[in-house]
């Protein structure tokens, strides 16, 4: 703000002083353009991200046979530059304060596996978030985690247990964390119940803000026919233990809550 002030004040100065000769000398003052200056007027030259333009002044002080042009090169900002700090955001890549996290309801996995992975390839935004999260995955143990494969993500999954749900199929939570972001992950908690399943993992990236010694991810599911007095208690108890074993670490929580966004 302080250069735009300064530069300010001085073109008000200059002006001034301009003008000031031009009356002492009782020669008067105009204002002209060529038709050069005119077509040139918004011409740019690339410096950084701002384009310099010049801009004659337009007042033209004669003295006898001479003539006094100002000339000034102005700032300006580049068309569909204003989104500053998406643009300072994307060149961190993986170095951000807290994670980029992808969240997504699949309703089964590997029948999008192919989506993913051409998402991988060709978004840039989704190849660079830290950590890819879905629910239900509708994944079991028929399904190897190599059929799962994501090119520079680790899988970690955690199955809907038929015996624990009283369900056979349907539900099922995984992460996928990002390579270049994070490779000491470590799972905590792997719940499932007929009202909620849970998963929660703890990872060490190589980036992260002094203040927190890890980050760790409790991703929920709760079905739509769930108790949710008894879904609510169950998560309240994990994220607790959690924490309280885990003081330093930034606990993030996300998930597929259904009723229990209500």
């Amino acid at each position: 703000m302080a250069p735009r002030m300064a530069a300010s004040v001085f073109r008000c100065a200059l002006f001034c002083l301009i003008f000031f000769v031009n009356s002492v000398f009782c020669l008067g003052f105009r204002s002209s353009f060529t038709r050069e200056e005119l077509i040139n007027i918004r011409k740019t030259t690339p410096e950084d991200f701002f384009h310099l333009s010049r801009l004659t002044c337009g007042i033209i002080g004669h003295f006898g046979q001479r003539s006094l042009t100002v000339t000034l090169a102005v700032k300006r900002r580049r068309r569909g530059k204003r989104a500053g700090a998406l643009t300072r955001l994307r060149r961190r890549g993986l170095r951000t304060l807290l994670p980029g996290i992808f969240l997504s309801k699949v309703r089964s996995l590997p029948n999008k596996l192919d989506e993913l992975q051409l998402l991988v390839q060709k978004s840039r935004d989704f190849s660079s978030s830290s950590v890819l999260c879905f629910t239900e995955t509708w994944l079991c143990g028929s399904i190897p985690d190599s059929a799962l494969e994501l090119a520079g993500f680790q899988l970690f999954r955690a199955d809907r247990d038929t015996e624990l749900s009283g369900k056979t199929k349907g539900g099922g939570i995984c992460f996928y964390a990002n390579s270049g972001w994070c490779k000491d992950v470590t799972v905590i908690l792997q719940h499932c119940s007929p009202d909620m399943e849970t998963f929660i993992i703890n990872c060490r990236p190589f980036y992260s803000p002094r203040e927190f010694t890890s980050i760790i991810l409790v991703s929920v599911y709760i079905p739509p026919q769930a108790n949710v007095q008894e879904a609510q208690r169950a998560l309240a108890d994990q994220i607790l233990c959690v924490e309280r074993t885990n003081p330093d670490s930034l606990v993030i929580v996300l998930g597929d809550f259904n009723k229990l966004k209500q």
